[in-house]
Order: structure tokens, then sequence, then C-alpha cells
């Protein structure tokens, strides 16, 4: 039988060649890597100051902070352990150039030359990135409309802007919630106290019936209603506080405010008429431009009532839009025939022969009737 267990000398030998494989198995971490001090402190107290102090110059300083700052959050040992060991290689070149080697101070100077340039491009990046924010927040600055947000138990007078800051949405949302939330409790605590109510009619009740030696009342005295009561006067003063903001009256500072921002509005939309009669396409003019007759009316007018519905449409008011506009009863704001008219004879004299060219090829198109004419009557008074 002894001859089918293992030896003393063999059981001897594998418990030593399991300790010596136990020593040499893969151990992890509990923790990350980026976290153990064996990391930490060599890169941080070594490397890194190691090679700030060593650096030839203040463009190779900044390259340096600059690729530590980008790398500290890698959390790949294989991608780190890459980083560092370039990190090691820069020391070691750092520190031939400041034994004298010339070599490397050539190389480490053109190296300096072109990190200064990588800076000015990366200034140049960084304020292009902070215009573009600036502008974007320019594009979502809110502006006043010249309306009122009338007073409420959500919030005090309040001028209409657009957009409407978030905070100010979130703050009334909040409010209304609370307010909400806060007519649910009181429901809750009024229930509570009729119980105490109840209870206590109950104890004198009973008190009654069976004597006061005999029964001694929980419920009578003010002990336990007092916290409810205490409750119910802050929501009530935080009630009246709500209801004090909807009674309030605008300032007279707010409505100046208000008003000069109808006035604004109206000199934005004046200017903005300006640049469509010098010729801008606005989105306006595109809007206007998209609006006009059903189709089933637009083919009575032909091809020359279309193109003058088209002119009708358009805010020019010089040149043959505005002999259009006239034509169809539109009086303009800034009639500009005189001016024309008073043209020298070179223009005068090119107009007449590009009438009679337009005379010489003639166009077959069928004439507007009197459903079309009306048609484009309705639009001239539309664009008045």
């Amino acid at each position: 039988m002894s001859a089918l267990f293992p030896s003393l000398e063999s059981i001897t030998f594998r418990k030593s060649v399991a300790q010596k494989l136990y020593l040499l198995r893969r151990t992890r971490p509990k923790i990350p890597f980026y976290e153990l001090p064996a990391h930490r402190v060599p890169t941080r107290w070594y490397l890194y100051r190691r090679l700030l102090a060593n650096t030839p110059s203040p463009e190779i300083r900044w390259r340096v902070t600059t690729l530590f700052r980008k790398f500290q959050h890698l959390t790949s040992p294989d991608v780190t352990r890459t980083k560092l060991a370039r990190g090691h290689q820069l020391l070691e070149i750092f520190s031939k150039e400041r034994s004298g080697d010339p070599y490397w101070g050539k190389v480490l100077q053109r190296y300096s030359r072109m990190i200064a340039t990588k800076q000015q491009k990366a200034r140049m990046d960084r304020n292009a990135e902070e215009y573009l924010e600036w502008m974007q927040q320019l594009k979502r600055r809110p502006i006043l409309t010249g309306g009122y947000l009338r007073p409420s138990t959500s919030n005090k007078p309040l001028p209409r802007m657009k957009p409407q800051p978030v905070h100010v949405s979130m703050m009334i949302r909040k409010r209304r919630k609370k307010r909400a939330a806060r007519f649910t409790r009181l429901a809750v605590h009024l229930e509570w106290l009729r119980y105490l109510r109840y209870e206590h009619t109950f104890e004198k009740i009973l008190q009654k019936k069976v004597g006061s030696h005999n029964f001694t009342p929980e419920f009578d005295g003010g002990d336990w209603t007092e916290p409810i009561r205490d409750q119910l006067a802050a929501m009530k003063e935080s009630t009246n506080r709500e209801d004090s903001w909807a009674r309030m009256k605008y300032s007279i500072e707010m409505m100046e405010r208000i008003k000069e921002a109808r006035r604004e509005k109206i000199r934005n939309l004046t200017r903005l008429k300006e640049r469509e009669r010098r010729g801008e396409v606005t989105p306006r003019v595109l809007a206007a431009k998209r609006r006009g007759l059903p189709a089933h009316r637009l083919a009575l007018l032909g091809k020359k009532g279309q193109e003058m519905h088209r002119l009708v449409l358009d805010p020019s008011q010089g040149g043959y839009a505005g002999l259009v506009k006239k034509q169809a009863g539109i009086t303009l704001t800034h009639d500009t025939s005189e001016l024309e008219d008073s043209a020298s004879e070179e223009a005068k004299a090119l107009a007449k022969i590009i009438r009679l060219e337009n005379k010489r090829r003639p166009e077959h198109v069928s004439q507007p009737d009197s459903s079309a004419k009306a048609d484009l009557q309705s639009a001239a008074h539309r664009q008045e």
C-alpha cells in the first residue's frame, strides 16, 4: 500500500517547487496603478521635477508641462510606460546638453524654435476658440423684447426676455413645484391636527364616563399640536410672501427700460428695412417672397403677371420694381423716380436703346385678366 503514495522526499520537493512558483506568479493590485505610490512618487518627484530643472529654454519647459498635463489622465499601463520612457529619454538628452555636448545643444536650439512656432499657433487657436465661444454667447444672449413678464406667486415683476435665461425659468419652475408641495403638506398637517382634536374630544368624553381618578388623558394640552402649528405658521408665511410678489408693481426704472427696448426694436426694424431697400437679402425678404397667391390664382396671371407679382413682393422701391409698384397702387416711402429722371443724356440714350431692343424682341405672353389684376391689387395692399 505504501507504494501507492508518494514518498516524503517527493512531497517535500513538490512543496519547494510550489513555493518558488508562487513567488513568480503575477499579482494584480487592488487599486489602479496610477494611485500606487510606486508610480506617483518617481514620476512626480523624480522625472517631472528633474525635467523642469534641466530644461534649456522656456519653450521646452512649456512643452514639458503641456505634455504632462495632456497625458496625466492615462489609465493604460502600456501607453503610460511608453510615455514615461520618452520622458526619461528627454531627461538624458537634457543632461547631455548641460554637460556641454555641442550636437545636442544645436538639436535643442532647433527644437526650441519649433516649439516657439507651435506656441504661436496654439495661442492663435486658443484666441480663435475664445472668439467663437464669445460669438456663441452673444448669439444666445437674452435681449429685452419690450414685453412684460407679469408678477405672480412665482416671480416678481420682470421684463420679457428672448431667449429667457435658463436660471429665470428654473427659478419659476422650482417655486411652482415648492408651492404645490407646500399645499400638499398643508392638507396633511391639517388632517393630523383634526385627528388630534378628535382624540382630545374622545378623551374628554371618556374621562367623564370613567372618572378623572381612573383615567389620565394623553392629548390634553398643546404639546401635541405645537409642532404642527409651527409648521402651519411657516407655510402661511411663505404663502404670504408669494402673494406679496403677485401684488408688486413695476418700478419706474424698469418701465423705462422696457419702453426703451420697444423703441430700440422699432429702430432695428427700420435699419433692417433700409438694408433691404439697398438690396440685401435677409430672411425677412425670403419669407416675403415665399408669400404669394395660391397656385390656382397664380396660374391666371400669366407669365407677365407673375413677374409683376414678384416685383410687387420685392422690397426694392426704385427702378422697374418701383414703377410696377406705382402701377399697382402702392405708395412708395422712398420714391426715386425724380432722381432717376435727372440722369445724364448718355444714360437716357442707353435706356432708349435698351427699350428699342426689347421691343424688337417681342414675347408672346398672356395678359392678366380682371381677376389677376385684383390679385395684384391685393398683393399691393399686403405689401403696404
